[in-house]
């Protein structure tokens, strides 16, 4: 009897009949998009949007002007720490905000911290 060593192949086997090993490889159905950002901005200049990379350089400028300073990007703030039980596992993880820009105005004496807000 022959082997069809195409056939063979086409079902994933070597001439001796046994199974060959695949990868499984993971790929996107026609049509099935990423989804991407829920507000459909577009990353600009490493920034989230092209809002939020011109409220950057605006800082950036304010900052060299001297009407703000201590600009930072993308602070960590933790809202509410986790919650621990008795046994010492995690019930509950950690709460956390990060703000888009911290700066201290020269107006006031605190941190601000801010978000950038699409209009």
């Amino acid at each position: 009897m022959k082997v069809d060593e195409k056939w063979l192949a086409e079902r994933g086997y070597d001439l001796n009949g046994r199974k060959r090993p695949t990868l499984s490889v993971v790929s996107q159905k026609p049509g099935n998009k990423s989804k991407g950002n829920k507000y459909g901005a577009k990353k600009s200049g490493g920034y989230d949007s092209k809002h939020e990379h011109e409220r950057a350089l605006h800082l950036q400028v304010l900052q060299q002007a001297g009407k703000i300073k201590c600009l930072r990007e993308q602070v960590k703030y933790e809202l509410i720490p986790s919650q621990r039980g008795m046994d010492g596992k995690v019930k509950e993880r950690a709460i956390t905000y990060i703000a888009d820009f911290v700066y201290i105005c020269l107006l006031y004496t605190s941190p601000s911290p801010r978000d950038v807000e699409e209009s």
